[in-house]
C-alpha cells in the first residue's frame, strides 16, 4: 500500500478540514455564540448564521431556513469540487488556489470576528488550530514542489479576497432589498 504523497494530502484534504470547519459550526452549543449574538452589529455581518431555534419563533421566517440549507449544500458541494479540482490537477487547478487562499482567509476572519467581539464565534476552535497551519502548509508543498510561484499565490489570495468581498456584498444586499421590497408589495397589494 502506498502512502499518498503531500500534494496529494494538500489537495484532497481541503475537503477533509472544510468538513472539520462545517463540524464545529453545526454541533457548537448555541449558548457558546451568546455573548457574540447579543451584539446587534454581529447580527447584521452574519446573514447565513441563522440558528433552528430562531427559526421556530416566527412562521414569516421560512426564506431563514432556505438560506440556512442552501448554505450547508453550498458547504458540502463548494469544497468538493474546489478538492476534485486541486487533485485531478496536482494543485495546478486556479479555483483550487483560488479556494485555499479563500479557506485561509477565512479562518483569518474568524479570528479577528471573535477578537473584535470578544467573545466565541462558530470555527474559532478550528480556524487557528486546524484551518490556518493546513492553508499555510498546503501553499508551502505548493510552493516546493514547482506547482505555483509567489506571483501565482499573491493571484490567487487577491482573487480570494474579491470573490468573498464580492459574493458577501451581493448576497447580503439581495436579502435586503428582497426583504424590503417583499415588505412593500404585501403592504401594497394589502396582504397581511
Amino acid at each position: 500500500m502506498q502512502l499518498p504523497n503531500r500534494l496529494t494530502l494538500a489537495t484532497y484534504g481541503f475537503f477533509l478540514i472544510w468538513f472539520c470547519l462545517s463540524l464545529e459550526q453545526h454541533f457548537a452549543p448555541e449558548h457558546w455564540t451568546d455573548k457574540a449574538d447579543a451584539n446587534p452589529t454581529y447580527r447584521q455581518i452574519q446573514w447565513a448564521a441563522v440558528r433552528s431555534r430562531q427559526l421556530s419563533r416566527d412562521p414569516d421566517e421560512a426564506s431563514d431556513f432556505a438560506r440556512l440549507l442552501s448554505a450547508w449544500i453550498l458547504s458540502a458541494i463548494l469544497p468538493g469540487v474546489v478538492a476534485w479540482r486541486g487533485g485531478r490537477t496536482k494543485g495546478r487547478s486556479f479555483i483550487y488556489q483560488v479556494g485555499l487562499s479563500s479557506f485561509g482567509t477565512h479562518g483569518v476572519k474568524i479570528l479577528l470576528r471573535s477578537l473584535v467581539f470578544r467573545a466565541y464565534t462558530p470555527g474559532l476552535l478550528v480556524a487557528p488550530m486546524v484551518m490556518l497551519p493546513f492553508s499555510i502548509w498546503s501553499w508551502m508543498v505548493l510552493l516546493e514542489e514547482g506547482v505555483t510561484d509567489r506571483s501565482g499565490l499573491i493571484d490567487a489570495v487577491l482573487w480570494a479576497f474579491a470573490i468573498d468581498s464580492t459574493v458577501i456584498l451581493v448576497l447580503k444586499s439581495g436579502f435586503l432589498v428582497y426583504r424590503r421590497g417583499g415588505r412593500f408589495i404585501r403592504s401594497f397589494l394589502g396582504w397581511p
